[in-house]
Protein backbone atom coordinates (compact mmCIF):
# COMPACT_ATOMS: atom_id res chain seq x y z
CA UNK A 1 0.00 0.00 0.00
CA UNK A 2 3.07 2.28 0.30
CA UNK A 3 3.08 3.44 -3.31
CA UNK A 4 -0.66 3.81 -3.84
CA UNK A 5 -0.69 7.61 -3.57
CA UNK A 6 2.79 8.59 -4.82
CA UNK A 7 4.89 6.70 -7.33
CA UNK A 8 8.14 7.81 -5.64
CA UNK A 9 9.02 8.17 -1.94
CA UNK A 10 12.10 9.25 0.02
CA UNK A 11 13.61 7.05 2.70
CA UNK A 12 12.18 9.33 5.41
CA UNK A 13 8.69 9.11 3.88
CA UNK A 14 8.89 5.31 3.76
CA UNK A 15 10.04 5.15 7.40
CA UNK A 16 7.22 7.45 8.52
CA UNK A 17 4.51 5.59 6.61
CA UNK A 18 5.63 2.15 7.73
CA UNK A 19 6.14 3.38 11.30
CA UNK A 20 9.76 2.29 11.72
CA UNK A 21 13.08 4.06 12.27
CA UNK A 22 15.03 5.46 9.35
CA UNK A 23 17.79 2.92 10.02
CA UNK A 24 15.34 0.02 9.86
CA UNK A 25 13.76 1.50 6.73
CA UNK A 26 17.18 1.74 5.10
CA UNK A 27 17.87 -1.95 5.74
CA UNK A 28 14.44 -2.86 4.38
CA UNK A 29 14.67 -0.83 1.17
CA UNK A 30 18.27 -1.93 0.55
CA UNK A 31 17.10 -5.54 0.56
CA UNK A 32 14.16 -4.72 -1.72
CA UNK A 33 16.43 -2.85 -4.14
CA UNK A 34 18.78 -5.85 -4.26
CA UNK A 35 15.78 -8.06 -5.09
CA UNK A 36 14.66 -5.55 -7.76
CA UNK A 37 11.34 -4.96 -6.00
CA UNK A 38 12.32 -1.30 -5.56
CA UNK A 39 14.68 0.97 -7.44
CA UNK A 40 16.29 4.29 -6.48
CA UNK A 41 16.43 7.20 -8.92
CA UNK A 42 18.96 10.01 -9.26
CA UNK A 43 17.09 12.11 -6.67
CA UNK A 44 17.45 9.26 -4.12
CA UNK A 45 13.74 8.53 -4.14
CA UNK A 46 12.41 5.00 -4.33
CA UNK A 47 9.83 3.56 -6.71
CA UNK A 48 8.54 0.12 -7.64
CA UNK A 49 11.09 -2.03 -9.43
CA UNK A 50 10.75 -4.37 -12.39
CA UNK A 51 10.16 -7.51 -10.34
CA UNK A 52 7.25 -6.06 -8.36
CA UNK A 53 5.72 -4.66 -11.55
CA UNK A 54 6.13 -8.07 -13.18
CA UNK A 55 4.49 -9.63 -10.12
CA UNK A 56 1.61 -7.14 -10.38
CA UNK A 57 1.07 -8.12 -14.02
CA UNK A 58 1.08 -11.78 -13.01
CA UNK A 59 -1.54 -11.08 -10.34
CA UNK A 60 -3.69 -9.27 -12.90
CA UNK A 61 -3.42 -12.15 -15.37
CA UNK A 62 -4.23 -14.66 -12.64
CA UNK A 63 -7.26 -12.66 -11.55
CA UNK A 64 -8.54 -12.47 -15.13
CA UNK A 65 -8.15 -16.20 -15.72
CA UNK A 66 -9.94 -17.03 -12.47
CA UNK A 67 -12.75 -14.51 -12.95
CA UNK A 68 -13.64 -14.88 -16.62
CA UNK A 69 -15.79 -18.03 -16.33
CA UNK A 70 -17.72 -16.54 -13.40
CA UNK A 71 -18.21 -13.37 -15.45
CA UNK A 72 -19.56 -15.37 -18.40
CA UNK A 73 -22.06 -17.07 -16.10
CA UNK A 74 -23.13 -13.71 -14.66
CA UNK A 75 -23.55 -12.16 -18.12
CA UNK A 76 -25.65 -15.14 -19.23
CA UNK A 77 -27.81 -14.96 -16.09
CA UNK A 78 -28.46 -11.20 -16.22
CA UNK A 79 -28.33 -10.66 -19.98
CA UNK A 80 -26.06 -7.64 -19.49
CA UNK A 81 -22.38 -6.74 -19.92
CA UNK A 82 -20.03 -7.63 -17.05
CA UNK A 83 -16.62 -6.03 -16.42
CA UNK A 84 -13.76 -6.44 -13.97
CA UNK A 85 -11.59 -3.48 -12.98
CA UNK A 86 -8.58 -2.55 -10.85
CA UNK A 87 -7.26 0.81 -9.61
CA UNK A 88 -3.84 2.39 -10.08
CA UNK A 89 -2.04 4.57 -7.50
CA UNK A 90 -5.23 6.28 -6.26
CA UNK A 91 -5.22 8.11 -9.61
CA UNK A 92 -7.51 6.14 -11.90
CA UNK A 93 -9.02 2.72 -12.51
CA UNK A 94 -9.08 0.55 -15.61
CA UNK A 95 -11.00 -2.47 -16.84
CA UNK A 96 -8.93 -5.64 -17.19
CA UNK A 97 -11.58 -8.04 -18.50
CA UNK A 98 -15.08 -7.92 -19.90
CA UNK A 99 -17.89 -10.16 -21.11
CA UNK A 100 -20.34 -8.35 -23.37
CA UNK A 101 -24.08 -8.84 -23.28
CA UNK A 102 -25.49 -11.06 -26.00
CA UNK A 103 -28.24 -8.53 -26.67
CA UNK A 104 -28.15 -6.34 -29.76
CA UNK A 105 -28.24 -3.13 -27.72
CA UNK A 106 -25.67 -3.28 -24.91
CA UNK A 107 -23.21 -1.17 -22.96
CA UNK A 108 -19.50 -1.71 -23.57
CA UNK A 109 -16.28 -0.16 -22.23
CA UNK A 110 -12.65 -0.08 -23.39
CA UNK A 111 -10.29 -2.55 -21.73
CA UNK A 112 -7.13 -0.94 -20.32
CA UNK A 113 -8.27 2.66 -20.75
CA UNK A 114 -7.79 4.91 -17.66
CA UNK A 115 -11.04 6.10 -16.06
CA UNK A 116 -11.61 8.79 -13.45
CA UNK A 117 -12.11 7.68 -9.88
CA UNK A 118 -15.21 8.94 -8.01
CA UNK A 119 -17.40 8.82 -11.14
CA UNK A 120 -19.80 5.99 -11.93
CA UNK A 121 -20.40 2.82 -9.96
CA UNK A 122 -16.95 1.28 -10.52
CA UNK A 123 -15.06 4.53 -9.92
CA UNK A 124 -16.87 5.20 -6.64
CA UNK A 125 -16.41 1.58 -5.56
CA UNK A 126 -12.64 1.71 -6.00
CA UNK A 127 -12.49 4.64 -3.57
CA UNK A 128 -15.18 3.53 -1.11
CA UNK A 129 -13.76 0.05 -0.53
CA UNK A 130 -10.47 1.15 1.00
CA UNK A 131 -9.36 2.86 4.21
CA UNK A 132 -11.91 5.57 5.11
CA UNK A 133 -9.30 8.25 5.78
CA UNK A 134 -7.53 7.48 2.53
CA UNK A 135 -10.84 7.66 0.64
CA UNK A 136 -11.64 11.08 2.09
CA UNK A 137 -8.17 12.35 1.17
CA UNK A 138 -8.76 11.23 -2.43
CA UNK A 139 -12.02 13.19 -2.49
CA UNK A 140 -10.44 16.32 -1.03
CA UNK A 141 -7.60 16.25 -3.59
CA UNK A 142 -9.86 15.50 -6.53
CA UNK A 143 -10.94 17.93 -9.21
CA UNK A 144 -14.54 16.87 -9.74
CA UNK A 145 -15.78 17.21 -13.31
CA UNK A 146 -19.49 17.03 -14.27
CA UNK A 147 -19.53 14.40 -17.02
CA UNK A 148 -23.36 14.51 -17.00
CA UNK A 149 -26.03 16.35 -14.97
CA UNK A 150 -26.06 13.30 -12.65
CA UNK A 151 -22.35 13.40 -11.75
CA UNK A 152 -21.74 14.13 -8.05
CA UNK A 153 -19.45 17.18 -7.88
CA UNK A 154 -20.07 18.37 -4.28
CA UNK A 155 -17.33 16.89 -2.08
CA UNK A 156 -19.42 16.59 1.08
CA UNK A 157 -22.18 14.84 -0.84
CA UNK A 158 -19.61 12.53 -2.41
CA UNK A 159 -18.14 11.59 0.98
CA UNK A 160 -21.68 10.75 2.16
CA UNK A 161 -22.18 8.65 -0.97
CA UNK A 162 -18.96 6.72 -0.31
CA UNK A 163 -20.07 6.03 3.25
CA UNK A 164 -23.39 4.69 1.96
CA UNK A 165 -21.57 2.48 -0.56
CA UNK A 166 -19.26 1.19 2.17
CA UNK A 167 -22.15 0.27 4.47
CA UNK A 168 -24.28 -1.46 1.81
CA UNK A 169 -21.27 -3.07 0.07
CA UNK A 170 -22.29 -2.12 -3.44
CA UNK A 171 -22.13 0.96 -5.63
CA UNK A 172 -24.83 2.26 -7.97
CA UNK A 173 -24.72 4.83 -10.75
CA UNK A 174 -27.57 6.30 -12.77
CA UNK A 175 -26.06 8.11 -15.75
CA UNK A 176 -23.16 9.63 -13.78
CA UNK A 177 -20.46 9.16 -16.40
CA UNK A 178 -22.55 8.37 -19.45
CA UNK A 179 -26.10 9.69 -19.59
CA UNK A 180 -27.66 6.48 -20.91
CA UNK A 181 -25.86 3.95 -18.69
CA UNK A 182 -26.71 2.33 -15.35
CA UNK A 183 -23.92 0.68 -13.37
CA UNK A 184 -23.89 -1.63 -10.34
CA UNK A 185 -20.57 -2.65 -8.77
CA UNK A 186 -19.42 -4.94 -5.95
CA UNK A 187 -16.00 -5.40 -4.35
CA UNK A 188 -13.76 -8.43 -4.58
CA UNK A 189 -12.17 -8.25 -1.15
CA UNK A 190 -8.54 -8.77 -0.20
CA UNK A 191 -9.45 -11.13 2.65
CA UNK A 192 -12.23 -12.04 5.08
CA UNK A 193 -11.26 -8.91 7.05
CA UNK A 194 -12.46 -6.76 4.11
CA UNK A 195 -9.68 -4.18 4.39
CA UNK A 196 -9.79 -3.12 0.75
CA UNK A 197 -11.02 -4.28 -2.64
CA UNK A 198 -8.39 -5.88 -4.87
CA UNK A 199 -10.79 -5.49 -7.79
CA UNK A 200 -14.35 -4.43 -8.58
CA UNK A 201 -16.94 -6.45 -10.50
CA UNK A 202 -19.58 -4.46 -12.39
CA UNK A 203 -22.72 -4.88 -14.47
CA UNK A 204 -23.52 -2.14 -17.00
CA UNK A 205 -27.05 -1.77 -18.33
CA UNK A 206 -28.57 0.56 -20.95
CA UNK A 207 -30.85 2.92 -19.04
CA UNK A 208 -33.92 2.18 -21.19
CA UNK A 209 -33.76 -1.47 -20.03
CA UNK A 210 -33.60 -0.71 -16.30
CA UNK A 211 -36.14 0.28 -13.65
CA UNK A 212 -35.81 0.68 -9.88
CA UNK A 213 -37.62 -2.62 -9.44
CA UNK A 214 -34.72 -4.37 -11.23
CA UNK A 215 -32.01 -3.62 -8.65
CA UNK A 216 -32.15 -6.90 -6.72
CA UNK A 217 -32.49 -8.88 -9.95
CA UNK A 218 -28.99 -7.67 -10.86
CA UNK A 219 -27.48 -7.08 -7.43
CA UNK A 220 -27.91 -10.54 -5.92
CA UNK A 221 -26.28 -12.44 -8.83
CA UNK A 222 -23.52 -9.78 -8.89
CA UNK A 223 -22.83 -10.25 -5.18
CA UNK A 224 -22.78 -14.02 -5.59
CA UNK A 225 -20.33 -13.74 -8.50
CA UNK A 226 -18.01 -11.38 -6.59
CA UNK A 227 -18.02 -13.76 -3.63
CA UNK A 228 -17.31 -16.73 -5.89
CA UNK A 229 -14.29 -14.98 -7.42
CA UNK A 230 -13.08 -14.07 -3.92
CA UNK A 231 -13.29 -17.73 -2.86
CA UNK A 232 -11.56 -18.92 -6.04
CA UNK A 233 -8.72 -16.51 -5.23
CA UNK A 234 -8.29 -18.32 -1.93
CA UNK A 235 -10.38 -16.05 0.28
Amino acid sequence: MLFLEEEKLTLSEIARRVGISKTAAYRMVTTLVEMNFLKKDETKRYQLGHNILRLARMVEQSLKSIAVQVMKELAAKTGESVYLSMSKNCQYYYFIEGVESGQHLKWTVNIGEPNSLLVGSAGKAHVAFRDRKEAEEIVQRARLIPFTPHTIIEKEKLIEELEKIRSQEYSFSWGERYEEAVGISCPIWDSAKKRYAVAVLSIFIPKFRYSDLDLNRYLEPLREAAKKIFLLLGG
